[in-house]
């Protein structure tokens, strides 16, 4: 039991250290326009912003060596949502929506940076104005066009 104990202790400690080593090579920075951090090879690194020029947020996420990972939000110049979705290794990946005048203008799936399989797209009172699927950017197969009453307009066969 002791030398289990031991081991775990020493084990610990090496975590400890590796951690130490990696932040005291990150070096901060901060301006009006962005802050966040830098690791040794001059790569963002963890959690960054954005700024417009009047100050609010522009941009908001993380990088892992100067790749955006995890999820990320833009702002509008006036602080409103724009767009917010997930990256892998600097690709889009995964739902994103997209915002117009605070409401949901588009929403779908990104994979490897491109739209793939269904997307909706709104009209400013909330009604669907159309839905299809893309695969690898490009639509695909049926296509629904509504009027803002929300009553089908047409369809179209991509």
């Amino acid at each position: 039991m002791r030398n289990l104990i031991k081991k775990i202790l020493k084990e610990s400690e090496d975590e400890f250290e590796w951690a130490r080593e990696l932040i005291s090579q990150l070096r901060y920075h901060e301006d009006k326009e962005s802050k966040g951090y830098f690791n040794a090879e001059n790569k963002r690194m963890g959690l960054w912003e954005y700024y417009h020029y009047n100050g609010k947020l522009s941009a908001k996420g993380e990088y892992i060596n100067d790749k955006r990972n995890g999820p990320w939000g833009y702002y509008y110049s006036n602080g409103e949502l724009h767009l917010k979705g997930e990256y892998i290794n600097d690709q889009r990946t995964g739902p994103w929506e997209i915002y117009d005048d605070g409401e949901l203008y588009s929403k779908g799936e990104y994979i490897n940076n491109q739209k793939t399989g269904p997307w909706e797209y709104y009209y400013y009172n909330g009604e669907l104005h159309r839905k299809g699927e893309y695969i690898n950017d490009q639509k695909t197969g049926p296509w629904e066009y509504y009027y803002d009453n929300g009553e089908l307009n047409y369809k179209w066969e991509y």
